[in-house]
This record gives structure tokens, C-alpha cells and sequence, in this order.
């Protein structure tokens, strides 16, 4: 961390840090970290500080507990009016010392390093993820009409933007993007040398380990568009074939309770288990004991869809074999019969096959497994993707100074 008498030359401002999970968590942490100048972030909820030169402030109220709907419309208001506005103050009183902001979020974060830019003449990078701008792209309420324009102003006016996938770059022509100013930096992820065996994850398990039960794993967000539902559906008919089958979900979200109860009506109360929320170490012990990797994502009728999808990497770098949906930046992570099958997510027939291509074919799943490490090793470090992230910043600092 620098010291008080020091100054920061990078200002960041994002609302996805630890202890938040997610890829944009971790595409945001390990950025920062990789930023060779000191860095003030700004977010909106308290976070250990990760590095010698980097300084985390927490200057904005949040409350991820408010479970009111309507209450928590007023509360996302008053904290994208917060992000937008609230650093101003400490570009104020950092501007001469701060060269760079960099915004890991079009808006509201871009509001405020679009503002920054105007006032104090300080350059602004935004980062884009895929869903926010495919979801812009879609809606036609005036609402979202005048945000797409919010976020075209942003996109357009940035010194730099950058994507996480050339699927959301193919996105950013329709907000003035300039694409001399587009980079690419595919996320980053640290397997680690080792994994515990999870007591917790075992007890739930009953057993299944060492019984030889083969485990097929699905993780993330228990939301429409990770495919959750299709895929129990599809669970449900292949275990009338395949009697040593257990299907694990891993995650917390909005379909959890309608999910569980459609596990209740179909009676596979015993073969799919929900583990809820995991640790790091948790979810690593289930990608190193499970068959294979299942999230057969699609993309919904407002646009949502998925950005670049975490954990096809991670599963991958486990070395197991990726069945997913075809849909967004999916195809860029999962390398379509080389490390993973894709699929129609919303096509239980096609989720199926897929599952028995690859439970039935040992040499096939070790195959996929087996590039997909491979891939992962070469394409997808945190190393690379710091490197990569540090010498954009670095440009824009060399930008500033001259």
C-alpha cells in the first residue's frame, strides 16, 4: 500500500472485488494487481487491500441484504448515483498527481471517468464484459434507450476500452466505439498447486466419492441464462441409462428455490445435490473430483447472455471435459470438440447426447480434458493477462505525461 504522504497516479473504480465472486470479480482483482503505478480503487463495500501500491477505499453505502424489491430499485439508484459522482471528490483533490482513471464497469463507474476526463482533462479506459452491451442492445423502453446512449457517450469519448472477448468487441461498433482504441485482454485464472479435500462438500456427497459415483459438476449463479434448469430436465432422462450418475450444483441465486422444488417433483431428490455457496478451495476440490463440467447456457430474450463464462477455464484447467451452451462469448472459451462440446442450451435432446458422448466415451472426455489444460496453460494465465493489462496502463500513463 502507498503511504498517506504519497499520492496515487491511477485511480480505479469498480464494485466487484473480493470478497464478491464472479469473473468480473477476478478479472477486476487481478488487473489492479497487476498495475505497476500506485492505485486508489474505489468500491462500494470493504475489501482486504491486495497489494503494496494499491490503496482500497470503501466510499460508497451498500447493502447487499435488502431482500425488498422495490426497496433495492432505490437502493441500485442511489448507488449508481454514488459511483457516478462520489469520485469526483477524490479526483479533486488527487488531480495533480493522477494521470490515469480506469473504469471496470461502462456505467455507472464510466460516468464518473467520463466526468473526470471532462473536468480535469485526466484520460479514462473502461472495461466491457458482453452482457451489459448486449442487453443494451435489446431493450427498447426509453429507459434503456437513453443508458445505450449513456454508454456510447462513455464507450466513444475513452482513451481506451477494453474487452474480454472478441465476441463483446463485435458489440462495441454499435456504441461509437473507435476501434484503434479496442484491446482484447482475455481473463486470467490461478489453479491451485494443491486442493484439500472439503469435509463439508464430502459429508454432502454421502459417500458418492468413493463409490466410484460419477459426478457430473455445474457451477455459478443459479440464474436463467446459466441453463440450470434444461439441464436437470436433461439429468433427469439420463439417469433412467446411467444408474452411477450424480448430478452436483454449486451456487446460490434466484432459481434456487424453483429448481429444488423441480427436483422434488421428479423425484431425483438423491441424485441431484445442491451444495450452495463454496470457497475457493471448495470449488476446486469439485472440478479435481468430478467426470466432467456441465452449463449449458443460452441467451434470453432481453439479450442477457453470457460474457466469456470463468468457469469452462477453470474446469478445463482440472483437466475435465466442458459441455456448454452456444451462446455469447461461450465459443471462445470452449473450443468446440477439442476442449468441450457445445450445445443448445435450450435443447434438452442436444444436453443429452452431449452427456453421453462424454460419459460414454472415457478416451473422448480424457481427450477434451487433456486440451483443455493444455489451452488454459498457454491462453488463460493470470500472467498474461496482468502483462497484458499493465502495459495498456502503461501507455496511457506514458499518454499523460507527454
Amino acid at each position: 500500500m502507498f503511504s498517506r504522504n504519497s499520492s496515487p497516479e491511477i485511480l480505479a473504480i469498480t464494485d466487484a472485488l473480493p470478497p464478491l465472486k464472479g469473473g468480473a470479480t477476478a478479472y477486476t482483482y487481478h488487473a489492479i494487481l497487476g498495475m505497476s503505478a500506485p492505485v486508489l480503487v474505489l468500491c462500494p463495500f470493504g475489501s482486504d487491500q491486495p497489494g503494496e501500491s494499491v490503496q482500497v477505499k470503501r466510499v460508497f453505502y451498500t447493502n447487499f441484504q435488502i431482500k425488498s424489491r422495490s426497496l433495492r430499485k432505490v437502493y441500485s439508484l442511489c448507488l449508481y448515483l454514488q459511483m457516478a459522482l462520489i469520485p469526483l471528490i477524490w479526483a479533486c483533490r488527487f488531480r495533480k498527481s493522477l494521470k490515469v482513471v480506469m473504469c471496470f464497469q461502462v456505467a455507472p463507474a464510466g460516468v464518473a471517468g467520463y466526468l473526470i476526463h471532462r473536468i480535469f482533462g485526466i484520460p479514462f479506459g473502461v472495461v466491457t464484459y458482453g452482457e451489459e452491451l448486449t442487453i443494451s442492445l435489446r431493450k427498447r423502453v426509453l429507459g434503456l434507450r437513453l443508458h445505450k446512449w449513456l454508454m456510447s457517450l462513455i464507450i466513444s469519448d475513452a482513451a481506451r476500452v477494453v474487452t474480454i472477448s472478441e465476441f463483446t468487441r463485435s458489440k462495441l461498433v454499435h456504441f461509437r466505439s473507435k476501434q484503434g482504441r479496442v484491446a482484447l485482454i482475455y481473463p486470467g485464472i490461478r489453479v491451485p498447486q494443491s486442493v484439500e479435500p472439503s469435509k463439508r462438500i464430502l459429508q454432502m456427497l454421502n459417500g458418492r466419492v468413493l463409490s466410484n459415483t460419477r459426478i457430473v459438476l455445474m457451477a455459478g449463479r443459479l440464474i436463467e441464462r446459466k441453463g440450470f434448469d434444461y439441464a436437470i430436465r436433461a439429468f433427469t432422462e439420463l439417469r433412467k441409462e446411467y444408474e452411477d450418475l450424480c448430478l452436483v450444483i454449486a451456487g446460490t441465486g434466484e432459481m434456487e428455490e424453483s429448481l429444488k422444488g423441480y427436483v422434488r417433483q421428479e423425484g431425483d431428490t438423491g441424485d441431484v445435490i445442491f451444495v450452495g455457496a463454496v470457497s475457493d478451495n471448495e470449488l476446486h476440490f469439485l472440478y479435481s473430483i468430478c467426470k466432467l463440467f456441465l452449463l449449458p447456457t443460452r441467451t434470453l430474450e432481453d439479450g442477457d447472455t453470457e460474457g466469456f463464462g470463468i468457469v469452462f477455464i477453470e474446469a478445463g484447467a482440472h483437466g475435465k471435459a466442458v459441455i456448454a451452451g452456444r451462446t455469447g462469448a461461450t465459443p471462445e472459451a470452449v473450443v468446440d470438440g477439442v476442449t468441450g462440446v457445445l450445445i443448445d442450451g435450450k435443447s434438452t435432446t442436444e444436453i443429452g447426447n452431449a452427456l453421453r458422448a462424454v460419459l460414454g466415451d472415457p478416451d473422448f472426455a480424457q481427450r477434451l480434458g487433456r486440451e483443455g489444460r493444455k489451452r488454459v496453460a498457454r491462453d488463460f494465465s493470470v500472467e498474461r493477462q496482468q502483462r497484458e493489462f499493465r502495459r495498456l496502463v502503461e501507455g496511457l500513463l506514458e499518454q499523460a505525461d507527454g
